[in-house]
C-alpha cells in the first residue's frame, strides 16, 4: 500500500473501466473512502491522433483517472469488499469493469471555462494545456475559448463515449493569459513568479 497514486497495470484496453483501488478520504473528520477509477479514453478528435506520439500532447495515451468519494457502507454493498482495514494509503484492487448496483459505467470527460473550487487554487496547474518542451525551446500552452481557459474533470456515466467537450479557439502562452487579464499575475505560484521575473516563460 501506498500514499502515492495506484500505477494503472499496462494493457488496459480502451473502454474498460478499471477500478484501481481505494483510501480513506484525505478530507479532514470524513469518514468517506475515496476510489480510484481508471479508463483508456477513445481518442476523441483528429489532433489526438495526429498527436499520438508527440509526448507534450494533452490527449496521451495515459488512461485518464477518475476520483470518487463514497460511504463505507455503500462501498461493501456495492463492491462485496471489507473496507473496515482502509487507512490513508492507497490499498490496490485492479478491479475491471465493476457493476455498480448491477449496471456498468464508463468514463465521462466534462470541459469547462468555469474552474471549480479545488481548479481554482491553481489555474495554471489545472487548465487544458500542452506542456513545455525545454529542449526544443516550445513553452507551454493553454487552451482558450472566448478568452476564458478551459477546464477539464472527470466522472462515471451509463454512457459509453459521452464527453462535453470544448473546442478552443487558440492556444496561448501563460504571458498573453495575463497580459489579456484571463489570469491575474498573483494567481501564478511562487516558482512560476519567480521563472518569469528571470526570463523563463514556462516551469517545467
Amino acid at each position: 500500500m501506498s500514499t502515492k497514486s495506484l500505477k494503472v497495470p499496462s494493457g488496459l484496453k480502451e473502454g474498460d473501466l478499471l477500478l484501481v483501488g481505494f483510501r480513506k478520504a484525505a478530507k479532514e473528520g470524513s469518514d468517506h473512502l475515496t476510489l480510484d477509477f481508471a479508463e483508456q479514453v477513445k481518442k476523441r478528435s483528429i489532433d489526438s491522433i495526429f498527436h499520438t506520439s508527440d509526448p507534450r500532447w494533452i490527449n496521451s495515451n495515459k488512461p485518464r483517472r477518475c476520483f470518487k468519494d463514497i460511504t463505507p457502507q455503500d462501498f461493501q454493498r456495492i463492491f462485496g469488499i471489507d473496507p473496515s482495514g482502509a487507512t490513508n494509503e492507497w490499498t490496490q484492487l485492479n478491479k475491471l469493469n465493476p457493476l455498480i448496483e448491477g449496471k456498468r459505467y464508463y468514463m465521462q470527460i466534462l470541459e469547462s471555462t468555469n474552474p471549480s473550487k479545488f481548479q481554482e487554487q491553481n489555474v495554471l496547474l489545472f487548465s487544458k494545456h500542452i506542456p513545455a518542451n525545454v529542449e526544443k525551446d516550445q513553452p507551454e500552452l493553454y487552451f482558450i475559448k472566448d478568452n476564458k481557459q478551459i477546464f477539464s474533470s472527470t466522472t462515471l456515466s451509463l454512457e459509453s463515449g459521452k464527453h462535453i467537450l470544448i473546442q478552443e479557439d487558440e492556444r496561448v502562452t501563460e504571458e498573453v493569459l495575463i497580459e489579456r487579464g484571463i489570469i491575474e499575475y498573483e494567481d501564478v505560484p511562487e516558482d512560476i513568479q519567480a521563472a518569469t521575473e528571470i526570463g523563463l516563460t514556462t516551469v517545467s
